[in-house]
Protein backbone atom coordinates (compact mmCIF):
# COMPACT_ATOMS: atom_id res chain seq x y z
CA UNK A 1 0.00 0.00 0.00
CA UNK A 2 2.72 2.46 0.56
CA UNK A 3 4.94 1.63 -2.03
CA UNK A 4 1.20 2.27 -4.31
CA UNK A 5 1.94 6.05 -3.40
CA UNK A 6 5.63 6.16 -3.45
CA UNK A 7 6.90 5.56 0.14
CA UNK A 8 9.49 2.83 0.73
CA UNK A 9 12.77 1.36 -0.43
CA UNK A 10 13.83 2.23 -4.08
CA UNK A 11 10.91 4.20 -4.60
CA UNK A 12 10.21 8.30 -4.61
CA UNK A 13 7.89 9.92 -3.11
CA UNK A 14 6.59 12.19 -5.90
CA UNK A 15 2.62 12.93 -4.89
CA UNK A 16 1.11 15.49 -7.72
CA UNK A 17 -1.45 18.41 -6.53
CA UNK A 18 -4.13 16.26 -6.42
CA UNK A 19 -2.47 13.59 -4.76
CA UNK A 20 -1.16 15.89 -1.95
CA UNK A 21 -4.82 17.21 -1.60
CA UNK A 22 -5.90 13.87 -0.90
CA UNK A 23 -3.33 13.03 1.66
CA UNK A 24 -4.21 16.08 3.71
CA UNK A 25 -8.02 15.51 3.87
CA UNK A 26 -6.89 11.72 4.98
CA UNK A 27 -4.61 12.92 7.51
CA UNK A 28 -7.18 15.25 9.12
CA UNK A 29 -9.96 12.25 8.79
CA UNK A 30 -7.76 9.77 10.45
CA UNK A 31 -6.90 12.32 13.06
CA UNK A 32 -10.67 13.32 13.84
CA UNK A 33 -11.50 9.39 13.75
CA UNK A 34 -8.60 8.55 16.47
CA UNK A 35 -10.02 11.05 18.48
CA UNK A 36 -13.70 10.47 18.88
CA UNK A 37 -13.05 6.70 18.65
CA UNK A 38 -10.45 6.91 21.77
CA UNK A 39 -13.31 9.24 23.61
CA UNK A 40 -16.23 6.44 23.72
CA UNK A 41 -14.67 3.18 23.55
CA UNK A 42 -14.12 1.38 26.39
CA UNK A 43 -15.69 -0.34 29.25
CA UNK A 44 -18.22 1.72 31.50
CA UNK A 45 -15.92 1.24 35.06
CA UNK A 46 -18.22 2.05 37.30
CA UNK A 47 -22.00 2.38 36.61
CA UNK A 48 -23.10 6.31 36.58
CA UNK A 49 -19.91 7.47 36.60
CA UNK A 50 -18.32 8.48 33.25
CA UNK A 51 -14.98 6.56 33.32
CA UNK A 52 -14.21 4.34 30.74
CA UNK A 53 -11.16 1.45 30.79
CA UNK A 54 -8.64 1.87 28.04
CA UNK A 55 -9.13 -1.07 25.72
CA UNK A 56 -12.92 -1.45 24.09
CA UNK A 57 -15.03 -3.67 24.97
CA UNK A 58 -14.63 -6.38 23.01
CA UNK A 59 -10.91 -6.17 23.50
CA UNK A 60 -11.74 -6.41 27.07
CA UNK A 61 -13.34 -9.84 26.88
CA UNK A 62 -10.89 -10.62 24.15
CA UNK A 63 -8.13 -11.04 26.83
CA UNK A 64 -10.40 -12.12 29.84
CA UNK A 65 -10.81 -15.15 27.83
CA UNK A 66 -7.17 -16.11 27.25
CA UNK A 67 -7.57 -15.21 24.03
CA UNK A 68 -5.61 -12.59 21.41
CA UNK A 69 -6.56 -9.08 22.75
CA UNK A 70 -6.91 -7.91 18.90
CA UNK A 71 -8.44 -11.10 17.56
CA UNK A 72 -12.23 -12.93 17.21
CA UNK A 73 -13.12 -15.56 15.37
CA UNK A 74 -13.96 -13.46 12.11
CA UNK A 75 -12.03 -10.47 12.43
CA UNK A 76 -9.07 -8.75 13.76
CA UNK A 77 -9.91 -5.89 16.11
CA UNK A 78 -7.77 -2.85 13.65
CA UNK A 79 -9.67 0.03 14.87
CA UNK A 80 -10.39 -1.26 18.14
CA UNK A 81 -6.32 -1.94 18.84
CA UNK A 82 -5.60 1.86 16.82
CA UNK A 83 -7.51 3.66 19.35
CA UNK A 84 -5.64 1.93 22.35
CA UNK A 85 -2.59 3.01 21.07
CA UNK A 86 -3.20 6.17 19.98
CA UNK A 87 -4.02 7.18 23.47
CA UNK A 88 -1.52 4.94 25.51
CA UNK A 89 1.21 5.42 23.16
CA UNK A 90 3.41 7.47 25.81
CA UNK A 91 1.72 6.64 28.74
CA UNK A 92 1.36 2.94 29.03
CA UNK A 93 4.20 0.30 29.35
CA UNK A 94 2.04 -2.61 31.02
CA UNK A 95 -1.39 -2.78 31.26
CA UNK A 96 -2.03 -5.34 34.07
CA UNK A 97 -2.14 -5.05 36.63
CA UNK A 98 -2.22 -1.65 36.31
CA UNK A 99 -6.06 0.20 35.86
CA UNK A 100 -6.48 2.86 33.52
CA UNK A 101 -9.60 4.88 32.94
CA UNK A 102 -10.24 8.06 31.40
CA UNK A 103 -12.85 10.82 30.94
CA UNK A 104 -13.55 13.57 28.57
CA UNK A 105 -16.58 14.36 30.18
CA UNK A 106 -17.69 16.24 33.99
CA UNK A 107 -21.00 14.51 35.72
CA UNK A 108 -23.62 16.32 33.60
CA UNK A 109 -21.95 14.84 30.27
CA UNK A 110 -20.24 17.93 29.16
CA UNK A 111 -16.89 17.57 27.17
CA UNK A 112 -14.24 18.95 29.66
CA UNK A 113 -12.56 22.78 28.58
CA UNK A 114 -9.42 24.13 29.93
CA UNK A 115 -10.88 27.52 30.72
CA UNK A 116 -13.53 25.81 33.00
CA UNK A 117 -12.33 25.08 36.91
CA UNK A 118 -13.25 21.24 37.95
CA UNK A 119 -13.19 19.21 40.84
CA UNK A 120 -12.29 15.18 41.36
CA UNK A 121 -12.94 13.85 44.26
CA UNK A 122 -10.71 10.55 44.94
CA UNK A 123 -12.34 8.71 47.42
CA UNK A 124 -9.98 7.53 50.78
CA UNK A 125 -8.45 4.19 51.02
CA UNK A 126 -7.64 3.69 46.97
CA UNK A 127 -7.32 0.15 46.82
CA UNK A 128 -4.06 -0.43 44.68
CA UNK A 129 -0.70 -1.61 45.77
CA UNK A 130 1.39 1.00 44.66
CA UNK A 131 -0.01 4.78 43.78
CA UNK A 132 -2.52 6.40 42.11
CA UNK A 133 -2.22 9.45 39.54
CA UNK A 134 -4.43 12.10 37.80
CA UNK A 135 -3.38 13.86 34.92
CA UNK A 136 -5.01 15.80 32.09
CA UNK A 137 -4.02 15.30 28.52
CA UNK A 138 -4.48 17.14 25.36
CA UNK A 139 -7.63 15.47 23.34
CA UNK A 140 -6.02 16.65 19.99
CA UNK A 141 -2.59 15.07 20.54
CA UNK A 142 -3.61 12.26 23.97
CA UNK A 143 -0.29 13.64 25.15
CA UNK A 144 0.32 16.09 27.98
CA UNK A 145 -0.99 19.88 27.17
CA UNK A 146 1.50 21.98 25.93
CA UNK A 147 3.52 24.60 28.38
CA UNK A 148 1.48 23.02 30.99
CA UNK A 149 2.59 23.89 34.27
CA UNK A 150 1.51 20.89 36.60
CA UNK A 151 0.47 17.79 34.06
CA UNK A 152 -0.53 15.75 37.00
CA UNK A 153 -0.66 15.02 40.71
CA UNK A 154 -0.39 11.28 42.30
CA UNK A 155 -0.51 9.94 45.82
CA UNK A 156 3.59 10.15 46.28
CA UNK A 157 2.86 13.60 46.72
CA UNK A 158 2.03 15.77 49.63
CA UNK A 159 -1.66 16.10 48.76
CA UNK A 160 -4.31 18.34 50.66
CA UNK A 161 -6.64 15.63 52.17
CA UNK A 162 -10.11 16.04 53.40
CA UNK A 163 -11.42 15.04 56.54
CA UNK A 164 -12.72 12.00 55.52
CA UNK A 165 -9.12 10.76 53.75
CA UNK A 166 -10.44 11.99 50.55
CA UNK A 167 -8.53 14.38 47.67
CA UNK A 168 -10.12 16.56 45.57
CA UNK A 169 -7.72 17.32 42.67
CA UNK A 170 -8.37 20.25 40.75
CA UNK A 171 -8.00 20.88 36.88
CA UNK A 172 -7.94 24.41 35.80
CA UNK A 173 -5.39 27.47 34.06
CA UNK A 174 -4.68 28.65 36.91
CA UNK A 175 -4.11 27.54 40.52
CA UNK A 176 -7.02 27.30 42.73
CA UNK A 177 -6.27 29.89 46.64
CA UNK A 178 -5.36 27.37 49.02
CA UNK A 179 -5.12 24.20 46.67
CA UNK A 180 -2.07 25.09 44.29
CA UNK A 181 -0.53 21.43 45.91
CA UNK A 182 -3.83 19.52 44.46
CA UNK A 183 -3.26 21.48 41.20
CA UNK A 184 -3.29 20.12 37.40
CA UNK A 185 -3.53 22.73 35.05
CA UNK A 186 -5.06 22.84 32.08
CA UNK A 187 -5.12 25.36 28.58
CA UNK A 188 -7.56 28.10 28.11
CA UNK A 189 -10.36 26.79 25.63
CA UNK A 190 -8.88 23.69 24.64
CA UNK A 191 -10.48 20.51 25.26
CA UNK A 192 -9.15 17.90 27.53
CA UNK A 193 -9.64 14.60 29.35
CA UNK A 194 -8.11 13.03 32.51
CA UNK A 195 -6.68 10.08 32.88
CA UNK A 196 -6.50 8.06 36.65
CA UNK A 197 -4.12 5.62 36.83
CA UNK A 198 -4.48 2.95 39.22
CA UNK A 199 -0.70 1.41 39.67
CA UNK A 200 -0.33 -2.22 41.05
CA UNK A 201 -4.45 -2.60 41.50
CA UNK A 202 -5.67 -5.45 43.81
CA UNK A 203 -7.35 -8.28 42.03
CA UNK A 204 -10.85 -6.96 43.25
CA UNK A 205 -10.67 -3.52 41.23
CA UNK A 206 -9.09 -5.44 38.09
CA UNK A 207 -12.13 -8.06 38.70
CA UNK A 208 -14.88 -5.24 39.07
CA UNK A 209 -15.91 -6.62 42.17
CA UNK A 210 -14.22 -3.73 44.40
CA UNK A 211 -16.69 -1.08 46.35
CA UNK A 212 -13.79 1.91 46.29
CA UNK A 213 -15.87 3.79 43.22
CA UNK A 214 -14.16 6.75 41.70
CA UNK A 215 -16.20 9.98 41.64
CA UNK A 216 -17.12 11.70 38.18
CA UNK A 217 -14.89 15.09 37.33
CA UNK A 218 -17.24 17.93 38.28
CA UNK A 219 -17.64 21.58 36.97
CA UNK A 220 -17.15 23.75 39.58
CA UNK A 221 -19.58 26.89 39.63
Amino acid sequence: LMHSIGIGKDVEFKPTTEQKNILQRAIRDAHDYMVNGYATTGVLWWEGRSWLSMASVEMTAAKASGGDMTLLPDREMLDDRAFLYYGVFGPLVNPLPNLYVKTYFDGEGNALNGSNTYKLNVPANVPTTQFWSAIAQDVETAGFIREAKNVGVNSFQELKKNADGSVDVYFSPNPPKSNESNWVSTAEGKPFFVLFRNYGATKEVLERKSPWTLNNVEKVK
